[in-house]
């Protein structure tokens, strides 16, 4: 059975063998926090212990000072119910996207492909998401330079404080802003318009 720590260090040399390297941003409950060298800066981390409830998740920040609205969860139901992986959802003034991989079933070929479904978010719907909730997209070419939240990977912010990852764990099913047929997305049973979980 996978350990946490076993599955940190894998998760670790995957990204450093595709990227050349991994930037440990810091920690979180004593386990690493990875920025990926891309242009959306995805975080990596790896949660829960063992078993079904280790995952590795995969998150990276769409949009930024957005007011939620019912025009913008209807654009966050409209891009879920097209994800076949991952989702969007809104934590406090920010769109966020993550995609998950089972700590005991991650891989070269799982964990790339949950970091190109969120950097394909982040670039796809972020300037789509920002102009519908009222703020600015997480990618831009016009971020200024003495912007404190900008960041040297091509104009990505990292998330702000509202958006760190017990908040996004916080917010998840029971206050989560996106909602499918009625029922929180996450909620166990909660299905997408293609059959996803």
């Amino acid at each position: 059975m996978a350990h946490a720590g076993m599955v940190e260090v894998y998760v670790e040399q995957l990204l450093a063998e595709r990227f050349g390297e991994a930037l440990r941003v810091g920690t979180e409950g004593g386990r690493s926090v990875f920025v990926v060298p891309l242009p959306a800066a995805p975080l990596v981390r790896v949660v829960g212990t063992t078993g079904n409830g280790l995952r590795v998740l995969v998150t990276a920040a769409v949009a930024f000072e957005v007011t939620v609205s019912p025009a913008l969860l209807e654009a966050l139901n409209d891009v879920n119910e097209r994800l076949p992986y991952g989702r969007v959802f809104v934590v406090g003034d920010e769109v966020m996207v993550e995609d998950t991989v089972l700590g005991r079933c991650v891989d070269p070929a799982s964990l790339h492909n949950a970091i190109d479904v969120v950097c394909w978010v982040v670039e796809a719907h972020g300037a789509a998401l920002a102009q519908v909730g009222g703020g600015r997209a997480a990618l831009s070419d016009d971020v200024e330079e003495e912007d404190p939240r900008a960041d040297a990977r091509g104009g990505a912010h990292p998330p702000s404080a509202e958006a760190t990852p017990e908040a996004v764990a916080a917010h998840g099913p029971a206050g989560q802003a996106t909602v499918t047929g009625g029922v929180p997305a996450g909620t166990p049973g909660a299905v997408n318009a293609a059959g996803y979980l």
